[in-house]
């Protein structure tokens, strides 16, 4: 009977180690692979219709405060509700070097039309960086990525309205990583 309760005990401590062994192994052995992030690629293209851009436009219009909507059916009209009267300024758009370039093709105020030139040079005592106006060409240039938030780069690649296809560039670079 000596010999038997010291063998029993040892087989019994040895299964004992092994079941902790396994519980062990199991608990820390074999961790989970957790997905890697992957790194935010440098640029990505949006596409979107006209439906979408104006969904985008008229909410950072609204989120920013801006008593403003962009309309687009067969011509981009922008309506500003001044303080005064209404603003409505109607052109098609371009894409060049990367802008976004408004040929106009009318301006009116409170329901008045202005002539294009006139407007477009006294639109140009307001101006500021992102947004120019140019009287001699009768044309409106916003500078996307100057009107983008901080870090972000963001250029006009195809404004095709036959095609109800709207193409930007959104350029990553100057955002920090998570």
């Amino acid at each position: 009977m000596n010999k038997n309760w010291k063998t029993a005990f040892f087989a019994l401590l040895g299964l004992e180690l092994a079941a902790l062994g396994v519980l062990v192994f199991f608990i820390w052995g074999q961790r989970p692979q957790l997905p890697q992030p992957k790194t935010a690629p440098s640029s990505v293209e949006l596409a979107m219709n006209g439906d979408q851009l104006e969904g985008l436009v008229n909410g950072a219009l609204a989120e920013r405060g801006i008593e403003g909507q962009l309309n687009i059916d067969g011509a981009f009209t922008f309506t500003w509700n001044g303080e005064l009267m209404p603003l409505v300024v109607t052109g098609l758009p371009e894409a060049r070097d990367g802008h976004l370039i408004l040929q106009v093709s009318s301006i009116s105020a409170g329901g008045l039309p202005l002539p294009r030139e006139w407007a477009l040079k006294l639109g140009q005592n307001f101006q500021r960086e992102g947004l120019y106006f140019n009287g001699d060409a009768t044309e409106i240039v916003l500078d996307l990525s100057a009107l983008a938030p901080r870090g972000l780069e963001l250029y006009a690649l195809e404004l095709s309205q036959e095609a109800d296809r709207y193409t930007f560039l959104l350029n990553l670079n100057g955002v920090p990583s998570p």
